[in-house]
């Protein structure tokens, strides 16, 4: 019965940091990059705290816990605002493990962030 608690607790706290990523990344994707405005068009969030956004320009957004790089910042600190995912372009889909993330690029090929002391999974 605890166990069961338990997993409802932690699934209703991924699901409020999801929203309140959203919110945050709906308000962030009507600034101007010029010549029309980025939209968000996938949000995804771990088990540990990170959330994802993939925008339409193909690019990743990253913030919360980063112990193993899990931001792709090429740093370990955990961050409160969105960070751009460095040197990753051309993303069609997003998802999100316990201490990683994964992305889809156009070309077919599969990369992920973090679940590891080298803070790099594949990428």
């Amino acid at each position: 019965m605890r166990l069961a608690v338990r997993l409802v607790e932690n699934r209703l706290k991924r699901t409020a940091m999801v929203l309140l990523a959203a919110a945050i990344l709906l308000t962030i994707s009507t600034v101007n990059c010029a010549p029309s405005p980025v939209k968000v068009v996938a949000i995804s969030a771990s088990g540990d705290g990170s959330a994802y956004v993939l925008k339409s320009d193909g690019s990743v957004w990253a913030w919360g816990s980063n112990a193993v790089g899990q931001l792709g910042n090429g740093s370990i600190n955990y961050s409160p605002v969105p960070v751009k995912v460095q040197g990753l372009t051309g993303v069609t889909a997003i998802a999100a493990g316990l201490d990683s993330a994964y992305a889809l690029k156009s070309d077919g090929t599969g990369l992920g962030l973090g679940g590891q002391p080298t803070r790099r999974t594949g990428y």
